[in-house]
């Protein structure tokens, strides 16, 4: 999540363990507040898949398909 979030200055991830996979939010300051952006739940299914060499463009597809204001072309 920091690699892509290299490419979009100005907003970060925070991610956090929940039963049965993570929780990961996107965030964006304005005028000294963090404003979330986006949410997604997702299972344990990705914390299983972080070895794999592809993890970051699938990760990348998933969090555009829940909505995460991110266009593949940046990177």
């Amino acid at each position: 999540m920091k690699t892509i979030a290299f490419y979009h200055p100005g907003v970060w991830f925070r991610a956090n363990l929940i039963r049965g996979g993570a929780t990961i939010r996107l965030f964006k300051k304005d005028h000294g507040h963090e404003i979330m952006i986006a949410t997604t739940d997702q299972s344990d299914k990705l914390l299983a898949a972080v070895e794999r060499l592809d993890f970051r463009e699938d990760l990348l597809d998933e969090l555009i398909y829940r909505g995460f204001p991110f266009d593949k072309a940046e990177e």
